[in-house]
């Protein structure tokens, strides 16, 4: 099943990757380079997925261990997280500030991405947080526990690998697939980024 879906998947998305070289650099292709191009994709593509699908069982297993201990807001941190020189009081403001709204998740750090949205990040009432539409990476990130109980509902319910691959598959990794919540205008990074 995993070896299906990797292949009519991937492939799909690299005649997708190839078609828009052909189209927007045409003096650049050529068959040999479209061989490069689908040999290199195949062979990095399933380590990525399995690596993406890792990180997202890990963030699976990481909230729900959260909702279960009770808390109303948690973060997880990633191994590589790189950490700001957020003071004590931007933090306490950020949350203090999401205490009575309807939010989902407050990045500490995005990649805003433009592909989405010409306006990644936008201003909100306050200067020291802004709203976040369209982002990736998940190195740091706080969740509303309300948001996070119906986001795992999404995932895999157990740790098993071909479970998990094949949702990576579907779904692309995590932080890619959070953009879908993203759009909603929920999620929120501090000013100093």
């Amino acid at each position: 099943l995993i070896a299906n879906l990797f292949d009519t998947t991937v492939l799909k998305r690299i005649e997708s990757e190839i078609n828009v070289i052909r189209e927007e650099q045409p003096e650049l292709f050529d068959k040999e380079l479209e061989h490069r191009i689908t040999e290199e994709a195949l062979c990095g593509s399933l380590q990525q997925i399995v690596n993406n699908a890792g990180c997202s069982a890990a963030h699976y297993k990481a909230i729900t261990t959260a909702i279960k201990d009770g808390a109303d807001t948690f973060t997880i941190f990633e191994d590589d997280a790189f950490f700001y020189d957020y003071s004590k009081d931007l933090i306490a403001k950020s949350l203090d500030y999401l205490k009575d709204k309807d939010w989902h998740i407050l990045y500490w750090g995005c990649e805003p991405h433009m592909h989405c949205d010409q306006r990644p990040i936008r201003e909100t009432e306050v200067d020291f947080i802004f709203r976040v539409l369209s982002a990736h990476t998940t190195h740091a990130m706080t969740y509303n526990k309300d948001f996070a109980v119906e986001l795992v509902k999404e995932f895999p319910q157990n740790m098993d690998v071909t479970d998990w691959t094949k949702w990576t598959i579907e779904h692309r990794p995590i932080d890619v697939y959070l953009q879908s919540h993203l759009t909603k205008g929920k999620c929120y990074v501090p000013d100093k980024i």
